[in-house]
């Protein structure tokens, strides 16, 4: 159960992100839950161990040991979403992150909404309120991220040249960037700015002849992802030369 979520930004610009699974969530949950376990256990013992030696201050050593567990279990996840950028160990390991419902990374009181009414979720025994209300939301949100209005999405691999080139073609400078002209550019980005909008056949196709065109006027071989290669050359563009304030009417027609 995923989808992909939009969201457009106060300055219009469209974020899209991945909705995490069930079943990808459901991995997270139980490497985080084991590392607890694990955390928990070693505090238990260290606790033990003291009680043992001397008996004398076995009750405080017993109250410091329940508090600090109770500290490391409550402050876990809000300490990762934090300084992780919303991924908890388990999150990261499988690939997602936890975001606020307009896209942008989640906040302090997000992350203390969403990890306290993670109790309500585990009712009455072992997550089953939570896994339902995960079901029958479409963005397999649980009771805290309904609370908090927060997200679970996977994370996106940032994509290298070296992805996108199936070859090894000499890398885009400003000799071989200038070989294309300001409608080359206009039309990449009619491309990017509409393609959220084509149908998702002929967005693909466009796609693969405009990364075409692109790869023969820059000399450049095969490439496996056309949509990210156009993305590339887009910003390679931008970074190197200087794009007129007043461009001139953008070209309708393929790249030859």
């Amino acid at each position: 159960m995923s989808e992909r979520f939009r969201v457009e930004t106060p300055e219009q610009v469209t974020l899209a992100f991945d909705v995490a699974g069930i079943g990808s969530r459901s991995v997270a949950a139980l490497v985080d839950t084991a590392l607890l376990l694990i955390v928990t256990s070693v505090i238990g013992v260290i606790v033990g161990e003291i009680g043992r030696i001397n008996t004398l201050t076995d009750n405080l050593v017993l109250a410091i040991g329940s508090v600090v567990t109770f500290a490391f279990v409550w402050f876990y996840y809000i300490v990762f979403d934090l300084a992780w950028n919303g991924s908890s160990p388990g999150k990261r390991l499988v690939g997602l992150r936890v975001v606020q419902g307009d896209g942008r990374p989640i906040q302090f009181l997000g992350s203390v909404i969403r990890n306290t009414i993670r109790i309500a979720d585990f009712l009455p025994l072992g997550y089953p309120l939570g896994l339902l209300t995960m079901f029958i939301d479409r963005r397999a949100r649980r009771l805290g991220d309904l609370a908090a209005d927060t997200l679970v999405v996977r994370v996106r691999r940032p994509v290298a040249l070296a992805d996108l080139i199936e070859t090894s073609p000499p890398a885009l400078s400003l000799a071989s960037i200038s070989a294309l002209h300001l409608d080359d550019y206009q039309l990449i980005g009619e491309f990017l700015a509409q393609r959220e909008m084509m149908d998702p056949a002929a967005r693909t196709q466009i796609a693969i002849d405009l990364a075409s065109g692109l790869r023969r006027r820059l000399g450049i071989g095969p490439v496996a992802y056309p949509e990210a290669f156009i993305s590339y050359v887009a910003d390679q563009y931008r970074a190197l030369l200087i794009v007129p304030a007043a461009a001139s009417a953008s070209t309708v027609e393929a790249l030859r």
